[in-house]
């Protein structure tokens, strides 16, 4: 799993290690590159912009390295252009954030069929998990929104910035 935002990883590691799969994170390309050379991953949800490496050109040389593993993209990103460009440099499949633990269990499950801990990649029933959990993952749910206005004012400040040096 590689995003920047640490809610993010936190949050979808959460959905999935709740389901018995094993979760590596890394907040940029180039931190992911170096752990594959450490760890065997069956499949990497990648985010497409990331600072120090982002999604397309670590995507680039994971392909470049003999990467052969699926690989979907995780974006905000909503344009359909956008996401045939992702599909296109060698993504499977690209995932639009926010993302609901249900849609993020559904892309998956084709792709670790093989791999799968728990025979099923299904979510389990919500009564299963206790009230204290619910709350730990409410507040992660919460905590992830309200970094979104931070990042959004920071992408403003960078695009205007990027119109005045133009």
């Amino acid at each position: 799993l590689v995003d920047d935002v640490a809610e993010l990883r936190q949050l979808f590691s959460r959905m999935l290690t709740d389901h018995g799969i094993q979760v590596i994170c890394a907040e940029n390309g180039a931190v992911a590159l170096q752990q594959l050379q450490q760890h065997q991953v069956h499949l990497i949800l990648l985010d497409m912009h990331m600072p120090v490496k982002d999604g397309p050109s670590t995507l680039k040389e994971l392909r470049a390295l003999g990467y052969q593993q699926p690989v979907l993209a995780l974006t905000a990103d909503v344009l359909q252009d956008k996401h045939r460009e992702m599909q296109q440099a060698g993504c499977q499949q690209v995932l639009t954030k926010p993302l609901t633990e249900t849609a993020l269990l559904q892309a998956i499950g084709p792709y670790l069929q093989d791999y799968r801990c728990n025979n099923s990649c299904a979510p389990s029933v919500l009564d299963a998990k206790s009230v204290d959990e619910l709350y730990e993952f409410d507040e992660l749910q919460l905590s992830y929104l309200a970094s979104l206005t931070d990042l959004q004012l920071q992408i403003k400040n960078l695009q205007q910035q990027q119109d005045d040096a133009n």
